[in-house]
């Protein structure tokens, strides 16, 4: 059998894979954020907040997270 000779064009293609994650990790966190803050709102109920605090903390791969609240003034409340 004859052998066959080939003329190709390399490319490195790392900077293109490195753009591409990049893009990939910044469409995560935008969609986190916007179904973190669809989630959260109203704040009438702690459960949609422990579920966007897991999906954060998982996103950020952390281990402890603190979310603090601040409460609006109550009426007839001291202050």
């Amino acid at each position: 059998m004859g052998s066959f000779w080939g003329f190709g064009i390399t490319q490195d293609i790392t900077e293109h894979k490195l753009a591409d994650e990049a893009l990939s990790k910044s469409e995560a966190r935008f969609r986190l954020l916007a179904e973190t803050a669809a989630g959260c709102w109203p704040l009438a109920t702690p459960a949609p907040r422990q579920r966007s605090c897991g999906r954060i903390m998982n996103h950020l791969d952390c281990h402890c997270f603190f979310n603090f609240l601040v409460a609006e003034e109550q009426p007839g409340g001291s202050g």
